[in-house]
């Protein structure tokens, strides 16, 4: 898979900045996300993603309406669990889902696998941007399951995700 080999080389290029040598690796992109897990020692425990990685991994679809939008959409993303099973969860249990203004909500791992939310980068065939709650919105199947119709589950549905800090 594209992405595994993609994100060794930044792990590779995080290991030689931190030992305080360059590296000649020059991305074109600048990083869309960042995973972190203190809990892990490696790469100081952090991943960066830039939007062609996450493009390179299986993506998901769900149809389903929100507040925010009028209608059904149809968000595709990969899926959050595929996403922080790249850098482990290694005893954490909860998320910190960060949005680009600041604005953050924790939530349990086991919730999110559960209900298979996915990191859309798409909404009805087009890709988000920062205009219009992109590049990343945390999406919910809201609509497949009564007990996500609660006003609680509107605080998880962060768009403009900039940052995932597993604890």
């Amino acid at each position: 898979m594209r992405i595994s080999r993609r994100i060794s080389l930044q792990c590779f290029g995080a290991v030689l900045a931190g030992a305080g040598l360059r590296s000649s690796m020059a991305w074109a992109e600048e990083p869309v996300l960042t995973l972190r897990n203190p809990a892990i020692s490696n790469n100081h425990g952090e991943i960066r993603f830039t939007h062609e990685d996450l493009v390179g991994l299986d993506w998901h679809k769900i149809e389903t309406g929100n507040e925010f939008i009028t209608g059904v959409g149809i968000f595709r993303g990969p899926l959050f669990a595929d996403v922080i099973s790249l850098i482990g969860h290694a005893g954490a249990t909860k998320v910190r889902l960060i949005a680009e203004n600041g604005f953050y909500s924790e939530v349990d791992i086991a919730e999110m696998t559960r209900y298979g939310a996915v990191l859309a980068m798409e909404l009805n065939d087009r890709a988000l941007s920062l205009r219009d709650f992109g590049p990343i919105w945390v999406m919910y199947p809201l609509d497949d399951h009564p007990e996500l119709q609660d006003s609680r589950f509107n605080s998880r549905l962060i768009w403009q995700l900039k940052a995932v800090e597993l604890f």
